[in-house]
C-alpha cells in the first residue's frame, strides 16, 4: 500500500499466487505498464490497485478462476486504456454504497475504452458504480444471457458510449 516508488510489476509467472489482498498495491503513483494476471488468480481484493493513476493497462483474461472483481480494485486509475476482456467465470464485477455516493470496481478509469464480456458464460451482477466515470468508453456494449443485475450509476458519465445491447439478457432485473 502506497508504495510511492514502486514503478512496475511482473506477477504472471506467478503460478501459485491466487489472492492479491485488499488495498495490496493501493496508491503506488508511479506504478506503469501492464499487469498481467497469472490464469492461478481467484480473488483481487476491494482497492487492491485504487490510485494506481500511471497504470496503463492490465490483462485478466487468462484468470479462469476469477470469479468476482472487487469494488474500488481500479478505481481512480485515471490511465488505464485499452479494451479489458474478461474471463469465462467472472460472475460479478462489484460496487458499493458508502453513503450517499457509490463506489465502483473501475470507476474513474478515465481513458478506459471498451470492455469485452463476450467470453462471459457466468456473469450476473455488475455493481453500483462499477464503470462509473469511464469517459472514454466508446461503442455498443453487449451483455452475456446470464446477466441478471446493472447497479445504480453502473455506466455514469460514460459520455461517449453509444449502446448497451441487453436483448440476450432475459432474467435482467
Amino acid at each position: 500500500y502506497g508504495c510511492k516508488k514502486l514503478q512496475s510489476l511482473n506477477i504472471s509467472s506467478c503460478t501459485a499466487l491466487t489472492e492479491i489482498g485488499a488495498s495490496a498495491f493501493a496508491g503506488c503513483e508511479k506504478m506503469t505498464g501492464t499487469i498481467v494476471f497469472p490464469a492461478t488468480l481467484t480473488t483481487i481484493g476491494a482497492k487492491a490497485f485504487k490510485d494506481c493513476k500511471k497504470l496503463q493497462s492490465i490483462n485478466i483474461s487468462a484468470c479462469t478462476e476469477l470469479t468476482e472483481i472487487a469494488p474500488e480494485t481500479f478505481r481512480s486509475c485515471e490511465n488505464l486504456m485499452g479494451i479489458i476482456v474478461f474471463p469465462a467465470n467472472v460472475r460479478s464485477i462489484k460496487g458499493k454504497k458508502d453513503g450517499p455516493v457509490y463506489l465502483g470496481a473501475f470507476e474513474d478509469c478515465k481513458k478506459l475504452q471498451g470492455i469485452d464480456f463476450s467470453a462471459c458464460t457466468a456473469l450476473t451482477e455488475i455493481g453500483e458504480a462499477a464503470f462509473s466515470g469511464c469517459k472514454e468508453m466508446t461503442g455498443t456494449l453487449v451483455f452475456p444471457a446470464t446477466l441478471t443485475t446493472i447497479g445504480a450509476d453502473a455506466f455514469y458519465g460514460c459520455k461517449k458510449l453509444q449502446s448497451l445491447n441487453i436483448s440476450s439478457c432475459t432474467a435482467l432485473t
